[in-house]
């Protein structure tokens, strides 16, 4: 956990430069913390983790900077982290939340998410 830890702030600091508008990096990744054990593998879904990428998707949707700032933020602490790509596609449906997770989909360029995902749906 700590090792992690590590890692999320070593990215959060080398990601300065992707400090938009209100939103940096840290922000970002301390958003998907409460998901951390359901992404890695080894976890299950939580009703915190639900929570805080609602915020995040909320958050990211303010503008077309804030999506590409938290796109590649999260690319590529899930990268460095090994994160399940699988179960964060997952999220949306087990959260009840209307939304795309390409923010943190590899294979996503980040520069092109110019228009908001749907708002998200109440988790009850």
């Amino acid at each position: 956990m700590k090792t992690v830890l590590l890692i999320l702030l070593f990215v959060s600091m080398n990601n300065a430069s992707i400090l938009v508008n209100a939103m940096t990096c840290e922000d970002a990744i301390t958003h998907m913390l409460p998901c951390e054990a359901f992404v890695m593998g080894f976890g299950q879904i939580s009703v915190p983790c639900c929570q805080s990428v609602q915020s995040l998707i909320q958050f990211a949707n303010t503008s077309p900077q804030e999506r590409t700032s938290a796109c590649q933020c999260l690319k590529q602490a899930a990268g460095i982290l090994g994160i399940n790509v699988a179960r964060v596609q997952q999220i949306p449906k087990l959260c009840h939340i209307d939304v795309d997770m390409s923010l943190i989909d590899p294979n996503i360029d980040c520069n092109k998410l110019s228009s908001p995902s749907p708002a998200p749906s109440p988790t009850n």
